[in-house]
């Protein structure tokens, strides 16, 4: 995982209790901000928040809204005067932060498809987003938004240094430690990831194409479940035009009664075509939908790497030159050993995450079929039971 927390420090559910001296201003949230571990301060779209401090750097302030503490950035709030109005009426309240245009927190499916792997903004909370497009557009935007990123993991972590100057951080978020090949894993994790976005690319590819034969299915037993109505009576079946007829030699017409049944027959045909059409939305909104989430996924890691390669190679060609001063070369070190922890912090959670997910995601499909079919032979095992014999 990216971070690693002590669960005894922050293991704790008391309010806390702000002094006036301590408010600096209020602000009022912007947009939804949901916290990714107990340092942090989750914020619904219009809360008035009392702000302790500005100086924590990185992007996040430090605040106190209903008896909690903690902090989240300062772009998703502005600063409100006295009446409670904003500041800064020009920015309105459907606007995203600079810099995080379009993009939008992960919601919460509702599909049964979908409900039993964890949310992406879950799974990948590094960056928050406010409301709009779909999550990981905050990372395809550009190579800007992954600087945005580092520049938040580094003002957060700073703060959670700090905590001896802060009134309810007790613990510091620690990096994870780079590996003494931390390059050669760089770079074997890119290779992998470029792999694993193709294949999922191909399987969304021919999943779609599987669906759009499923919906011609689904139509096609529309037609002919009209087409069985035909046959049965015209009383009890609006599709059917059977002219009146019955033998003059027998009481006991089984023609007509099998004429019948082949009616009943096309309605459980229906009831087939309609089983079929919701299994094409399940897949849709469950395993295509999981398949085309985690391929944008991969594509929004495009530029973190293009970002990682670039830092290196700038303190390459710095090292090569005779009259960079050390401190500066150490400093421009400093920097991409940083980047280099965070991409890789950020790759493990996506790779440990990514297994979790893809394997629910592919349980759910697959009992989701199995549930499918258990119907469609129940349904078929009805009519087959209602049906005559031949005579």
């Amino acid at each position: 995982m990216s971070d690693e927390y002590d669960d005894d420090d922050f293991g704790r559910e008391s309010v806390y209790s702000l002094a006036p001296e301590d408010i600096l201003f209020q602000a009022r949230c912007m947009f939804p901000f949901e916290s990714t571990c107990d340092v942090e301060l989750s914020l619904n779209e219009g809360d008035i928040v009392n702000v302790t401090r500005t100086d924590v750097g990185g992007g996040w302030w430090e605040g106190e809204h209903d008896g909690n503490h903690g902090l989240f950035p300062e772009t998703y709030v502005q600063a409100v005067d006295g009446e409670g109005a904003t500041a800064d009426e020009a920015q309105q309240a459907g606007e995203a932060p600079a810099g995080d245009e379009d993009a939008a927190a992960q919601q919460q499916y509702d599909t049964s498809a979908q409900s039993s792997h964890r949310p992406t903004a879950s799974a990948h909370s590094s960056v928050s987003a406010p409301p709009g497009a779909p999550f990981i557009t905050v990372r395809v935007k550009s190579a800007g938004v992954f600087s945005a990123f580092l520049e938040w993991k580094t003002g957060k972590r700073q703060a959670e240094a700090e905590s001896s100057e802060s009134k309810f951080l007790s613990s510091i978020v620690r990096a994870e430690a780079l590996p003494d090949n931390h390059e050669e894993t760089t770079a074997q994790y890119h290779q992998f990831s470029q792999w694993f976005e193709k294949q999922l690319h191909s399987l969304e590819a021919e999943y779609d194409a599987l669906l759009k034969v499923h919906k011609a299915t689904t139509e096609g037993l529309e037609k002919v479940s009209k087409c069985f109505k035909c046959f049965g009576d015209p009383t009890l079946f609006a599709e059917s035009e059977r002219p009146a007829f019955k033998p003059w030699w027998e009481q006991d017409d089984p023609m007509m009664h099998l004429l019948n049944s082949l009616g009943i027959i096309g309605e459980g045909v229906k009831q087939l075509s309609i089983l079929s059409s919701e299994q094409e939305d399940e897949d849709r909104s469950g395993i295509l939908g999981f398949v085309k989430e985690y391929t944008s996924l991969l594509k929004a890691f495009h530029p973190v790497f293009k970002a990682h390669h670039s830092a290196w190679h700038e303190y390459q060609q710095m090292s090569a030159k005779d009259n960079v001063p050390a401190e500066t070369l150490a400093s421009i070190e400093r920097n991409c050993e940083t980047i280099s922890a965070v991409v890789l912090a950020e790759a493990r959670h996506f790779y440990e995450n990514a297994g979790y997910d893809l394997c629910m995601a592919m349980r759910e499909h697959m009992t989701a079929k199995a549930a499918f079919h258990r119907k469609a032979a129940e349904l078929w095992e009805q009519l087959l039971s209602d049906f005559p014999q031949p005579q």
